[in-house]
């Protein structure tokens, strides 16, 4: 009996190692496995770099969702969606719109106000008049900018009560500083709940860290050299976890007329492109549209209110000033590294 008992003892021990090493295998196969990808929406470069199990599929449901978010909600050139609609009704009546899109117009506003107006997203007139993101920008004249600026003021969006808002005669949105947060928050949320899977996710200037990396070491995002080519970096990044980062530089976007370069981040109060001394602004933050709002905000602003705004909405925030000079709030002191001499970090 005692050899039997011996015997049955022997079988469960190999039984049990089998199955854990089969379970160690699983995860560590859940864990190496990796997947790239890289597409484009919302008029931008969207990259996706996915860890654990079917990283392939969850990067094409994610391409899926990035593309019903642009032309079911945020942009205002596909006349189907939420944002179009509104805008077609501008002068009328109040339009029904989805909850989300609710939610992130009483977000918005709340960023408009804070900023005093710095983020406005009713800057479409001015917007079109300049064309910067076309083939043929120009420098819109005095008389036509004055015209524009009279229909932006994001209090011309108005709620009309539950979810209907109507827009007053001239009224445009546009989402260009904010969408592309909202669609990396949206994505990481569909992420998050993705069995064994983190990663990061970029869309344009707006990227998403969702869990951890798989050998426990940080992740390392590179801040663009706004006065480099593209992929330079001036600094590194080092984060941990779940955030989202935001980067608003007068290098993304802007053409160059009698030796005066003209960007796209928008003065909403002048109508002409932000003139504050800024040249990049990185915001990192909970939420992925409040980094995307914000860092379009605290460029406009400047540095001292820029700074004054991220802190009050909890963020952290990486400044670049047209001397190379870098300022960074307190909680990136042990996280940030500039990596390019022509930069100098403000103590």
């Amino acid at each position: 009996m005692r050899l039997e008992k011996r015997k049955k003892y022997s079988a469960f021990a190999v039984l049990l190692v089998v199955i854990l090493v089969s379970f160690c295998l699983m995860v560590q196969n859940r864990i190496q496995e990796a997947y790239d990808m890289t597409g484009s929406a919302m008029s931008t470069v969207v990259q996706f770099h996915l860890y654990g199990k079917k990283a392939e599929e969850k990067s094409n449901i994610l391409m899926q969702d990035i593309n019903i978010l642009e032309n079911d909600f945020l942009s205002w050139r596909i006349s189907g969606s939420e944002v179009a609609r509104l805008n077609q009704s501008a002068g009328g009546g109040g339009v029904e719109v989805n909850a989300r899109l609710k939610g992130w117009l009483d977000r918005i506003y709340e960023i408009e106000r804070d900023s005093n107006g710095a983020l406005d997203i009713t800057v479409a007139p001015i917007a079109k008049l300049w064309n910067i993101e076309s083939e043929h920008p120009r420098v819109p004249d005095e008389t036509e900018l004055k015209e524009a600026l009279n229909r932006v003021n994001y209090k011309n969006i108005l709620l009309d009560g539950g979810q209907s808002f109507r827009l007053l005669e001239g009224t445009q949105i546009d989402l260009g500083a904010v969408g592309k947060g909202i669609a990396c928050e949206e994505l990481a949320y569909t992420l998050r709940h993705a069995d064994f899977c983190s990663g990061t996710i970029s869309v344009g200037g707006s990227i998403a860290v969702v869990g951890h990396k798989p050998d426990g070491t940080p992740w390392k995002l590179g801040i663009q050299n706004p006065r480099g080519e593209t992929g330079e970096v001036m600094g590194v990044l080092s984060i941990k976890d779940n955030c989202f980062l935001s980067t608003s530089g007068d290098y993304e976007k802007y053409f160059m007329e009698d030796n005066k370069r003209y960007h796209h981040i928008l003065d909403p109060r002048t109508g002409r492109p932000a003139q504050s001394g800024l040249i990049s602004v990185t915001i990192i933050s909970e939420y992925g549209l409040d980094s995307d709002a914000l860092s379009t905000a605290c460029f406009v602003l400047g540095l001292e209110e820029g700074m004054a705004l991220a802190e009050k909405y909890h963020a952290e925030a990486i400044f670049i000033d047209e001397h190379k000079q870098v300022t960074i709030t307190e909680g990136l002191k042990e996280s940030f590294e500039i990596t390019n001499d022509a930069y100098r970090l403000v103590e």
